[in-house]
């Protein structure tokens, strides 16, 4: 709970007759973090490295729908998916639906035990950034930790995966 708190992961290996390992993984707690600078829908966003586990390659065949909810089939795991465009602009959610077989990257993210996916259009780079409040009013809003500046002087959204994984 403690490390889940912290948005922290624990990832345990198995071996038979050899052991177990864990290992832990805590942000750094200063505002300056590593991020992945990503593209979804038209839109920039930084997704910290510290909550990304892998990213790979995807298409519109490898996800599947379970109970009504949109999945990929990882690996022989299943793990739900995260549009970022349907959380934070639902009303643009229809046009960015991939029809051609294809849809991009698939950001694998975690928060201790739980594991999902956010699909991406593009993989712009990945960049220490530092973080910056958004301010009173805009403090509340759920998926978001904060902004921050690209060096092209473009301000993007810093993704909170603690709470989309909520």
């Amino acid at each position: 709970t403690n490390v889940a708190r912290m948005s922290g992961l624990i990832d345990v290996e198995s071996t038979p007759g050899k052991g177990t390992r864990f290992t832990i993984t805590l942000p750094i707690t200063l505002a300056i973090i590593q991020a992945v600078i990503i593209r979804t829908a038209q839109r920039v966003y930084a997704l910290p490295l510290a909550s990304v586990l892998e990213i790979v390659a995807v298409q519109l065949r490898d996800l599947c729908s379970v109970e009504g909810r949109e999945m990929l089939q990882l690996r022989g795991q299943t793990m739900p998916v995260l549009r970022l465009d349907r959380v934070f602009h639902p009303e643009d959610a229809s046009r960015s639906v991939a029809t051609d077989g294809t849809v991009g990257y698939a950001a694998v993210v975690g928060l201790a035990q739980h594991r999902a996916v956010i699909l991406l259009d593009d993989v712009l780079g990945q960049q220490d950034i530092v973080i910056k409040s958004l301010g009173k009013r805009l403090r509340g809003v759920r998926g978001i930790a904060g902004a921050t500046e690209l060096g092209n002087q473009q301000t993007i959204l810093v993704i909170d995966t603690v709470q989309l994984l909520d």
